[in-house]
């Protein structure tokens, strides 16, 4: 067996990352706070004024839904103002910085549930502001594969932490 010292893989490129400066995470971090903002606020407002009054009449069955279904017309209203901010603020991925954003803090209503509108809306835009640096931070990576491992890793490490709360 001869081996070719020149064929060997360049282990280097799978860690190359793009450099961020702060202006950047400082728009993304303003990204995930209107994002999540907003999401809490259109939630609250479908779920009392507009979900919850069509599907929770006398006798309808599906006012169990009414919760769930306000909730993803909120996020996806209010998740593709974000994406767009996030698209101009030259962040590498946008788009799976939103939904893993979107995965580790699903069930952030049952959560927030009993807060006040404006301590709902101010903790959600924190968690959401940091979820999108944080993924961000992570997106950076080059090499698509090794970043999308890495993602799913913290999306899995950040549901075990949340879930243990």
């Amino acid at each position: 067996i001869i081996l070719n010292i020149e064929n060997k893989m360049n282990y280097r490129r799978y860690i190359e990352y793009q450099t961020y400066v702060p202006a950047i995470l400082l728009q993304t971090f303003l990204a995930g706070v209107m994002a999540g903002v907003f999401t809490w606020l259109i939630y609250l407002g479908l779920d009392r004024y507009v979900i919850g009054m069509i599907m929770c009449t006398d006798g309808n069955t599906a006012c169990g839904s009414a919760q769930i279904t306000s909730l993803v017309l909120a996020l996806l209203v209010a998740h593709f103002l974000g994406l767009i901010m996030l698209v101009r603020a030259i962040v590498m991925r946008p788009l799976l910085v939103v939904l893993v954003s979107i995965a580790t803090l699903w069930g952030f209503h049952a959560w927030l549930d009993g807060m006040t509108w404006w301590m709902g809306s101010l903790y959600l835009g924190l968690l959401f502001g940091i979820a999108y640096v944080f993924y961000a931070w992570v997106n950076r990576l080059l090499y698509f594969p090794v970043a999308l491992v890495l993602t799913i890793v913290a999306v899995l490490g950040a549901r075990v932490l949340l879930m243990s709360w």
